[in-house]
């Protein structure tokens, strides 16, 4: 038995970890066709709108070009002389830099004169950073980005400039900034770093240097209108400018960019459609503070993914699906749990796609194997033995296949054989309908005894039943088991003899029974064409020749020496002293079952 359970957990380490590595396998190929990255950026956005927003940095103050400016202002675009009495305001109030995410990069609509008023303002204030952009341009043979730079008299009026170009995702979110690009051999910076160069007095190859890599994600601080802002018309305007607070603007980065939606600068993000310029603020929050997200290395990525995909396929090879479900979805839990607790307190992702698609596949690999191969099993034994055993026998029979022996073994076990009594006269005196009609009644209050007390119905032989009393499950008090039955067997005969008699039907009908425990040879046994599972052996014989006696000994129950020796404390027996059995050379010591003991 501990050879067989061995040999089973065995097979199952096996298959379990083939269908993990298969699991794995297939993981990884489809992740090399980026099916799992939309699924990965929807995480992150929703561990974003779980953390929930975070109080942003007090030095930047957003001006919004928004539609409460255009009700004062008039249609958009405005003069630029606005714009510069704008920056003539903001320079006055103190403010470090002011950042305009407006394009520049055609002449004014208003003629030269208000483009070089607006220049001179700018040159004036000397802390103005403009913005630059990227056209795609796709000719018949290939596509190139061409840069769209302020005009010239902006150009060489400003403190310096950078360049607006946010990738978008798969999904068209904005979610990563680039920090710098090189185009034709030259470097150009982002607008959010040349306004912390600006600011903080630090080279920009410094700050790219400092975060580690050309491009990052943006720790968002919140959704739109998070930062401090103001409508810009209250800042162009001199008399709405003179009622703010006189430290509003000091010492701060001001930027000025579209808000309505109607003039397209606003994008889907991780916490909603936002505009451009909050965008380009959330970049330099996310510099300024130092709270930088990173992701995990596809080192520890592979590491995670084959670790809980092994895990998940050893649990599921082993137990049933429903219970292999309910550890696959803890695994799943205990990963989310994790991976938002890494972001929370440390703004780490850990890619969860990929493990909880290896997870997946790993308990749908082990279910489609244990329905197809294991069920078949289970059917096989389920089909050989719900009408013989009990459906407890057959319960543990399908946890613990390892308990059946089909091939044949040795087997201790207590035989019971039950037969009635001249049935071959009684059957003359009735017709083939009433024959099997009385069987068929008496031989299913028969074996529900037998089941009762998880015994196996072995066969029936004529009018005679065969059961066994420990195989295929075997019990402590297998002896017992069938001293019981037979007792009950009698009273159910009794019980039958009456509803006969009270329905006119004339069935005389009385049984002997006998039992002896010994070693038999238990297994399938039979041809290729026609098999069963019994037992076989020269105890089985025993059991016949006890039943045999029966009627001549006047004992409807009788047991052997070795029945006895197992339940002469539990039941109050008659000795009927040594008698010989057909097939065997030496005496036999004789029993009979009287009643269960009392007290």
């Amino acid at each position: 038995m501990l050879k067989q359970m061995k040999s089973r957990v065995a097979k199952h380490i096996v298959i379990g970890i083939a269908i993990g590595i298969c699991a794995i396998i297939l993981t990884v190929v489809l992740s090399k066709f980026e099916l799992f990255d939309t699924l990965e950026l929807k995480s992150l956005d929703a561990k974003f709108r779980l953390r929930g927003a975070k109080t942003p940095t007090s030095d930047i103050v957003i001006v919004n070009i928004d539609d409460e400016s255009f009700n004062e202002l008039g249609v958009f675009p405005w003069p630029r002389n606005f714009h510069s009495k704008v920056i003539d305001n903001l320079k006055k109030s103190g403010t470090k830099v002011i950042a305009l995410d407006i394009d520049f990069s055609t002449p004014g609509a208003f003629g030269e004169k208000i483009d070089s008023e607006f220049a001179n303002s700018i040159k004036k204030a000397g802390n103005v950073i403009l913005v630059s952009t990227f056209t795609v341009i796709n000719d018949s043979k290939f596509s190139y980005e061409t840069p769209n730079f302020p005009i010239p008299v902006l150009k060489n009026a400003v403190a310096d400039y950078g360049f607006s170009k946010y990738d978008m995702d798969k999904d068209s979110y904005i979610r990563h900034s680039k920090l710098k690009i090189n185009h034709q051999n030259e470097i150009h910076y982002a607008f959010p770093i040349a306004i912390l160069s600006k600011f903080l007095g630090v080279e920009k190859s410094n700050i790219v240097k400092n975060i580690g890599s050309d491009e990052m994600f943006v720790n968002f601080c919140g959704v739109a209108r998070t930062f401090k802002n103001i409508s810009y018309h209250r800042v162009c305007n001199s008399e709405e400018f003179a009622k703010l607070p006189r430290d509003f603007f000091k010492d701060k980065i001001v930027m000025i960019g579209a808000t309505a939606e109607v003039l397209h600068d606003i994008f889907p993000t991780s916490f909603g459609s936002m505009p451009g310029v909050e965008i380009h603020a959330n970049t330099i929050d996310t510099i300024l503070k130092g709270e930088y997200i990173t992701k995990t290395g596809r080192f520890l990525d592979y590491i995670i993914l084959i670790a809980l995909t092994l895990l998940v396929s050893s649990i599921a090879v082993k137990f049933s699906p429903l219970k292999s479900l309910s550890a696959f979805l803890f695994l799943i839990v205990l990963l989310w749990v994790i991976s938002f607790y890494s972001f929370f307190s440390y703004r780490i992702c850990i890619n969860s796609m990929e493990p909880f698609a290896g997870m997946f596949f790993a308990y749908v690999g082990n279910t489609i194997y244990s329905v197809i191969v294991e069920g078949k099993e289970k059917r096989k034994i389920k089909h050989m033995f719900s009408r013989y055993v009990s459906h407890n026998v057959v319960n543990e029979l399908l946890r613990s296949p390892e308990k059946l022996s089909l091939g044949g073994k040795r087997e201790k076990v207590t035989v019971l054989f039950s037969d009635i009594r001249n049935f071959s006269t009684m059957s003359e005196k009735m017709t083939p309908e009433q024959v099997v009609a009385m069987l068929n009644e008496y031989f299913t209050e028969m074996v529900n005894v037998v089941l009762k007390y998880d015994g196996t119905v072995d066969k029936f032989i004529g009018d005679a039943i065969m059961a066994v009393f420990g195989a295929p499950i075997k019990h402590n008090d297998d002896a017992k088991r069938a001293c019981l039955t037979a007792l009950e067997m009698r009273e159910a005969l009794a019980r039958l003899r009456t509803k006969w008699q009270t329905e006119g039907k004339d069935f005389l009908v009385d049984n002997g029974i006998g039992i002896n425990t010994g070693e038999v040879v238990v297994g399938n046994i039979g041809s290729a064409i026609k098999m069963e599972y019994t037992v076989i052996g020269d105890n089985v014989n025993i059991a016949s020749r006890l039943e045999g006696l029966t009627k001549n000994l006047k004992a409807p129950v009788l047991i052997s020496q070795s029945v006895y020796d197992e339940v002469k404390d539990i039941f109050e027996v008659k000795a009927h002293g040594k008698h010989p059995l057909k097939g065997r050379a030496e005496l036999v010591e004789i029993y009979e079952i009287l009643k269960v003991k009392e007290g």
